[in-house]
């Protein structure tokens, strides 16, 4: 790729660039959290706890170790001048990112109705009766479930920029991530306590929040990615790169370097 020396930017521009986003994100979502506390209080601050402290570990399990193995196998890819295995690694990582996000969110709704109220079922004639707890924050897990589908399509994203050199696409998710938190989430909140004075939909008006602003963070990836496509890579460079490896082998590849 010609002058793909100057068009990169250099590591250290790079990763100047993430940590001032993340700096930034941080703060925000400091200016968020803390008012947030004082609004909802220990009982709405209780719900909001529970479901995002369920959202977590189904958070970790939906995204594992890909996003770093497609930052990588992009890298590669570039440096290589494949630039046809570069889009086809990213629709790899989109159709790995559909099913593992789709999995999540299917786990976090089933776990949502049975974590959060009574459930009653027979095994061998055996009757089990499960008596759960927090039954006021399923408004709430169900408002952030969405964020999982919308992390990992996120995810494929920014491990695509991220592996051709450019940090700045994923800073700026990150910030948009955070302000959409701290806008929707927290007005949400401020509105629904004003009016009903129910602290389980005024916790799920906060999660609300963060989907909302992991939706917004995804949508600019996407555009981003749509607009600038042939810059990154140039289409003539695009059409002289050799004939990509098949997609079977580009899932394969994917998962095979984040397993470890």
């Amino acid at each position: 790729m010609s002058e793909k020396t100057n068009k990169k930017q250099s590591f250290l521009h790079g990763s100047l660039i993430l940590i001032v986003a993340t700096v930034l994100a941080k703060i925000i979502g400091a200016i968020y959290r803390i008012p947030l506390t004082n609004l909802l209080g220990s009982r709405g601050m209780g719900f909001y706890s529970t479901a995002y402290d369920l959202y977590i570990p189904m958070y970790s399990i939906a995204m594992a170790g890909l996003p770093i193995a497609i930052s990588r196998i992009v890298a590669e890819h570039s440096a290589k001048n494949k630039y046809k295995d570069v889009f086809n690694t990213l629709r790899a990582a989109q159709v790995i990112f559909l099913v593992t996000g789709g999995i999540g969110l299917t786990l976090m709704i089933l776990l949502a109705f049975l974590l959060t109220g009574n459930a009653s079922f027979t095994v061998f004639g055996i009757v089990f009766n499960l008596h759960t707890f927090n039954s006021g924050a399923l408004p709430g897990i169900l408002c952030i479930a969405p964020s999982l589908a919308f992390c990992c399509i996120m995810s494929a994203y920014r491990g695509y920029f991220e592996g051709l050199g450019n940090m700045r696409p994923t800073g700026i998710s990150e910030i948009l991530e955070a302000i959409g938190k701290l806008v929707f989430g927290y007005t949400f909140a401020a509105i629904i306590l004003k009016n009903s004075n129910n602290y389980s939909y005024a916790a799920a008006g906060a999660l609300a929040g963060i989907s909302i602003g992991e939706a917004l963070s995804t949508l600019f990836l996407v555009l981003r990615f749509k607009v600038n496509k042939n810059k990154d890579v140039p289409r003539t460079d695009y059409l002289a790169s050799s004939e990509p490896m098949p997609f079977k082998k580009q899932i394969s590849a994917i998962i095979i370097v984040a397993i470890p």
